[in-house]
C-alpha cells in the first residue's frame, strides 16, 4: 500500500483550463512556459512547492455602468446606465500582462483563478466612466435624447479607442437608459399636456363647425321648400284669378296625379 500511495505522487496533480479561459502554470520561480488554452494536463510531479494552475476568464461577459453626469450646456445632472459586452483581450502582451500584475484568488481546489470582472476593475472601470462622462458633456441633454443611437456609437468608438493598450476588448456598448432631470421631465409632461389638450380642442371645434354646417344645410333646404310651396300658390292663386279654364283643369289633373305617384 506504501509503495502505491507514493507512486502515485508521480503523476502529477490533474488540472484543468475550463472553457472561455486561459491558464498559465505557476512554479516556485514564477510562471513557466506559454499560455495554455481550455485543456485538461498534469502538474508535474512534486513534493515540495508544487506547481499551481492560474486561470484568467477569456469568454464575453455583460457589465452596466450607472452614472451621474453634469452636463454644461445645460447646467443639470443627467443620470446614465450604460451596457456593454467585454472579453479579454486577444493580444498575447496584454493577457500576461494580468498573469504578472493581477493578483489571483485562491480557488477550492488549491489552484487560482482571476474573473474577468476583476480585470474589468483594475483596468477598464476608471477609463469607461471618465470616457462616458467627457464624450457626453459635449453634447446637450435634448441632443443625447433625440440622438441617442448616434451617441452610442460616438461612445462604442471612444471607449475601445482608450482600451486599445490594455488587456479588455468591448464588443458591444451603448446608453441603455436615460434619467432625465426633475425639470425636464416635468416640462415635457407639461407639453405633451398642453398638446393633448390642444388636440382635444380642435377636435371639438371641428365636431362644432360640422353640427352648424349640417343646421345650415338643413335651413337651407327648409327655406327652399318654403319657397317652392310659396310659388306653387301663387301659381295656383293666378290661375284660379282667372278662371276654371281648360288649362286649370289641365293644372290640377297633374297635381293629382303628382300626390298619386
Amino acid at each position: 500500500a506504501l509503495v502505491m500511495s507514493v507512486s502515485g505522487c508521480f503523476w502529477g496533480e490533474k488540472v484543468e483550463v475550463p472553457p472561455a479561459s486561459v491558464g498559465m502554470v505557476l512554479g516556485k520561480n514564477g510562471y513557466q512556459g506559454d499560455i495554455v488554452p481550455p485543456s485538461r494536463f498534469r502538474l508535474s510531479v512534486c513534493f515540495l512547492n508544487c506547481d499551481k494552475l492560474v486561470v484568467i476568464e477569456a469568454g464575453d461577459i455583460g457589465m452596466k455602468e450607472e452614472m451621474t453626469v453634469l452636463m454644461p450646456q445645460d447646467n443639470l445632472d443627467l443620470g446614465v446606465d450604460v451596457r456593454f459586452t467585454l472579453a479579454l483581450s486577444e493580444d498575447k502582451s496584454q493577457i500576461l500582462s494580468v498573469f504578472d500584475r493581477v493578483i489571483p484568488t485562491q480557488l477550492e481546489s488549491g489552484n487560482f483563478g482571476t474573473s474577468l470582472n476583476k480585470v474589468y476593475e483594475v483596468y477598464g472601470q476608471s477609463v469607461v466612466r471618465n470616457v462616458v462622462r467627457s464624450t457626453l458633456s459635449e453634447y446637450s441633454i435634448a441632443e443625447i435624447a433625440s440622438n441617442q443611437s448616434a451617441v452610442s456609437e460616438r461612445l462604442r468608438q471612444d471607449v475601445s479607442s482608450s482600451l486599445e493598450k490594455t488587456p479588455l476588448e468591448i464588443k458591444q456598448f451603448g446608453l441603455a437608459n436615460i434619467k432625465f432631470p426633475a425639470i425636464i421631465t416635468q416640462a415635457r409632461e407639461a407639453a405633451q399636456s398642453r398638446k393633448i389638450d390642444i388636440e382635444r380642442a380642435d377636435a371639438d371645434a371641428q365636431v362644432k363647425i360640422r353640427e352648424a354646417q349640417a343646421r345650415l344645410e338643413i335651413t337651407r333646404a327648409e327655406r327652399d321648400a318654403d319657397l317652392l310651396a310659396a310659388e306653387t300658390i301663387a301659381e295656383q292663386n293666378l290661375i284660379l284669378a282667372g278662371g276654371v279654364t281648360p288649362e286649370v283643369l289641365r293644372y290640377m289633373e297633374l297635381e293629382v296625379l303628382k300626390k298619386m305617384a
